[in-house]
This record gives C-alpha cells, sequence and structure tokens, in this order.
C-alpha cells in the first residue's frame, strides 16, 4: 500500500518545523554578529523568523498555500541556512 503525499498545507506545516529545527532562531545576537559578516545573518534571520511567523499565521486562519509557495518557503530558508553556514553559524 502506498502512503499518500501531503497536501501542501501539511507539506508547509512540514517546512516549518524543519526550518525551525535547521536555523538557529534562538541564537543570541552576539552569536549572529560576530566576526566577519557575509550577507548579514541577524537581518537574514529577522527575515526567515518573519516569514516563518506570517506563514503560522495563514495556516492558522485556514487558508491553504500553493505548491509554488511551500517551494519558495523552501528555497529561502536554503539560501539563509547558506548565509549561517558562510558565517559560521550553527
Amino acid at each position: 500500500m502506498r502512503s499518500m503525499k501531503p497536501n501542501t498545507s501539511q507539506a508547509m506545516e512540514q517546512l516549518i518545523c524543519q526550518i525551525k529545527s535547521g536555523l538557529p532562531f534562538e541564537a543570541p545576537e552576539a552569536q549572529l554578529c560576530s566576526g566577519l559578516c557575509l550577507g548579514c545573518p541577524k537581518k537574514v534571520m529577522t527575515f526567515m523568523e518573519d516569514e516563518v511567523a506570517a506563514w503560522e499565521q495563514v495556516l492558522a486562519n485556514g487558508e491553504v498555500p500553493s505548491l509554488g509557495d511551500v517551494e519558495k518557503l523552501g528555497k529561502t530558508a536554503l539560501k539563509v541556512r547558506k548565509v549561517m553556514d558562510r558565517n559560521g553559524v550553527r
């Protein structure tokens, strides 16, 4: 028996969980802003926090994201992860 693929709301919820566990949302500002700054980790983390919060609100309101919305948020999260890696922030 095949397992069903998640709908876009479920996929967005799963992506948000992955983003929250994979990015340093709880990192202190001193950790984000130490040493050489390549793409301002503090600014991109603030942006990512805002994006995640906005999508959590959309889902809480019962709105259904498109597959493109899920893909766009995933790509944004990957770019933020790259900025964190370049700056040595984990």
